[in-house]
C-alpha cells in the first residue's frame, strides 16, 4: 500500500515551499522595509521601527518568562486545534452524510457560527473555573465551528455528486464514502482546517486577555497598560510568526493528503 509521504508528495511539498513560502517571506520582508521607513518618517510614539521591535524580541528571548509564555500559548493553540479538528470534522462528516443528523444539528451549528464565541467565555469560566480547560474550551469553540461548516458542505456536495459512481461498479456505501466521497471532499475540508488554525490563534489570544491573562495575552496586556508600544508590537509580531508557521504546517499536510488521495503514489507502490 502506498504511503502518504511518497516521492511525488515530497516533490509537491518542495514546490509549495519554493513557490508560496518563499514568496510570502519576500512579501513580508518588503512589508518590514515599508514599516521601517514609515516609522522613521512619521516618528510616532505608537509606531516603533521594525528594527527596534526585532531587537526587543531578541532581548525577550533571553527572559524565561517570555519563552514560557510563548510555549504555553503554542501548546494551548495546538491542543485546542487538534480537539477542534476531531470535533469539527466528525460533526461535519456526520451532517454531510446523514440528512437526519444534519437537520438535528444545523441550527446549533448556525448559532455557534453567528454568535461570537467570546459570549460563552463566562459560561466556561463558571463551569471550569480559572483553569486551562476554560482556555482550551474557548480555542475549541473558536476553531471547531468553521471546520464543521466547511466539512459539512464538502461532504454533502461530494456525496450528492459521486454517490452513484461507486454503486455503478457495485461498491457498498462505506466503500463509496471512504474511497470516493471523503477524498473528493478533502480540498474543501482543508479550507476549513486553514480557517480553523487562524481562529484557534484568535481564540487563544482572546481567552488569555479576557479570562486568565496568562501567556502571550498577559505580555500584551502588560505592555498596553505601560503604554509600551515597542513591547506591544513585539508580541504582535510573535503572534504573526506563530500563525504563519502553523498555517504553513497545515498547508504541507494539505499538499500531502491531497496528493495521496488523488493518486500521488510512486509507480513502484502501485
Amino acid at each position: 500500500m502506498a504511503g502518504v509521504v511518497t516521492a511525488r508528495g515530497r516533490a509537491a511539498v518542495v514546490a509549495y515551499l519554493r513557490r508560496d513560502v518563499v514568496t510570502s517571506l519576500v512579501a513580508l520582508a518588503a512589508g518590514a522595509v515599508v514599516w521601517e521607513l514609515a516609522a522613521r518618517v512619521l516618528r510616532a510614539e505608537w509606531l516603533p521601527t521594525f528594527s527596534a521591535v526585532v531587537q526587543r524580541i531578541g532581548d525577550l528571548t533571553g527572559d524565561p518568562r517570555f519563552t514560557d509564555a510563548v510555549v504555553e500559548s503554542l501548546r494551548q493553540v495546538v491542543v485546542g486545534y487538534l480537539i477542534a479538528v476531531v470535533l469539527g470534522v466528525g460533526v461535519g462528516v456526520a451532517m454531510g452524510l446523514n440528512a437526519y443528523v444534519d437537520t438535528a444539528l444545523k441550527y446549533f451549528l448556525d448559532l455557534a457560527l453567528f454568535v461570537p464565541p467570546i459570549i460563552m467565555a463566562p459560561v466556561f469560566l463558571i463551569v471550569f473555573g480559572l483553569s486551562d480547560t476554560t482556555l482550551l474550551s474557548i480555542v475549541v469553540l473558536f476553531a471547531s465551528t468553521v471546520i464543521a461548516v466547511n466539512t459539512r458542505a464538502a461532504v454533502a456536495g461530494a456525496e450528492l455528486q459521486l454517490r452513484d459512481v461507486g454503486r455503478v461498479f457495485g461498491a457498498g456505501r462505506w466503500t463509496v464514502i471512504g474511497r470516493i466521497v471523503l477524498p473528493a471532499a478533502l480540498p474543501l475540508i482543508f479550507v476549513g482546517l486553514h480557517l480553523g488554525i487562524a481562529r484557534a490563534v484568535k481564540g487563544m489570544i482572546v481567552g488569555q486577555l479576557f479570562l486568565a491573562v496568562i501567556g502571550i495575552g498577559a505580555l500584551s496586556a502588560r505592555y498596553q497598560q505601560a503604554f509600551d508600544a515597542t513591547g506591544t508590537w513585539s508580541v504582535a509580531v510573535v503572534v504573526i510568526g506563530m500563525s504563519l508557521l502553523l498555517s504553513w504546517l497545515i498547508k504541507i499536510v494539505d499538499v500531502l493528503a491531497n496528493n495521496w488521495a488523488y493518486g500521488g503514489a510512486d509507480d513502484e507502490d502501485r
